[in-house]
């Protein structure tokens, strides 16, 4: 049950995770109130409902697995006086939770935390430690286009040199996404002439706009939708920039890797436990924009340091980091929820 209204993060690792949990045995119904999204859904092979037309179907399922807050209130409710499957819950974001939110992570038999960092959140709020796992993002190299040949491609379709410094962000345009931070950052780097690249959407595109309007780096921002793909913006960049003011994880630095960019970030949430500062990209502290400059600097200067950064980062996500690994992991949790309570000694 996933109840988001519009294809993100959230919703590509649930896509990864319904296709590598079928060699395990595992078969998906897919809930989301979104018609548009069920449409996708099933365009990519899967059966999908929305929740009303599936009520009679939950009684019948093995385990609920629930990917966000709204989902968990509604199978939550659904379940009232009725017989009902066990409930495991998967946390990606990186909001405290409130007593009343709380309330409900406690109800679920496995909690699925996409970071260390969300976990340890979980265990503030009351939900025991033995139902808590943690859970990373994955991404699927072999679904992304060539990395060099989307490079070329996508900046001479983009009027950009070869040779031209370009910076990529993948997010959506909220507050806590920091976008606002990477744009104040740019000033700081006119000696370099770096353009940005921005691939999201949300609310503060217009604010953003006028914000880099305001700073005078209006003309090196390039946004992404309706001229590329987001694997082809982060391909088109030399550097990859998460500039996060919140992070439950920041699987979009997963995607940086898996097409073999360079990555500086801020130190937020699950982010370091993806990125090793000076190992295998950068760190910067958040709602820090001349900081982020920096490291945007350093990193620019330095080819063969990144290269470093990218063979370290690439053998990272090759252990750690696949569907298979997620699915696994994801597995355990279902097979945990259905397994008969040990015998009391």
């Amino acid at each position: 049950m996933d109840f988001g209204r519009a294809w993100r993060g959230g919703q590509q690792q649930l896509w990864l995770l319904a296709r590598a949990l079928e060699p395990l045995g595992w078969r998906s119904l897919i809930i989301t109130p979104a018609a548009d999204l069920a449409a996708r859904w099933r365009a990519v092979g899967f059966e999908a409902l929305s929740p009303a037309a599936a009520r009679r179907r939950l009684r019948r399922a093995d385990a609920v697995h629930v990917h966000d807050g709204r989902a968990l209130g509604w199978a939550l409710l659904a379940r009232l006086g009725r017989r009902a499957p066990p409930l495991v819950a998967s946390r990606r974001v990186a909001f405290p939770l409130r007593p009343l939110a709380a309330a409900k992570w406690r109800r679920a038999q496995r909690v699925l935390a996409v970071s260390e960092f969300v976990r340890r959140d979980l265990l503030r709020a009351g939900v025991a430690g033995e139902r808590v796992a943690v859970v990373f993002d994955a991404v699927d190299p072999a679904s992304l286009p060539n990395a060099a040949a989307a490079r070329r491609h996508t900046r001479q379709a983009l009027g950009m040199a070869p040779e031209e410094l370009c910076l990529a962000c993948v997010s959506a345009l909220t507050p806590e996404k920091g976008v606002g931070d990477l744009i104040a950052a740019l000033p700081l780097l006119s000696d370099l002439h770096p353009r940005l690249l921005l691939a999201g959407e949300g609310p503060l595109r217009g604010a953003l706009q006028s914000e880099a309007e305001r700073q005078g780096v209006a003309t090196q921002l390039i946004w992404a939708q309706g001229r590329c793909g987001i694997p082809e913006a982060v391909a088109a960049a030399d550097i990859f920039v998460l500039p996060s003011r919140q992070e439950g994880l920041g699987s979009s630095i997963l995607l940086a890797r898996a097409l073999e960019r360079a990555v500086v970030a801020t130190a937020v949430g699950g982010v370091p436990e993806l990125v090793a500062s000076g190992a295998d990209g950068l760190l910067a502290p958040p709602a820090d924009p001349p900081a982020l400059a920096a490291a945007i600097r350093l990193a620019a200067a330095d080819p063969a340091q990144r290269q470093g950064w990218i063979a370290a980062g690439t053998a990272s996500l090759r252990a750690r980091f696949t569907p298979a690994v997620m699915a696994a992991a994801t597995a355990a949790a279902y097979e945990a929820v259905l397994a008969p309570p040990a015998p009391v000694q």
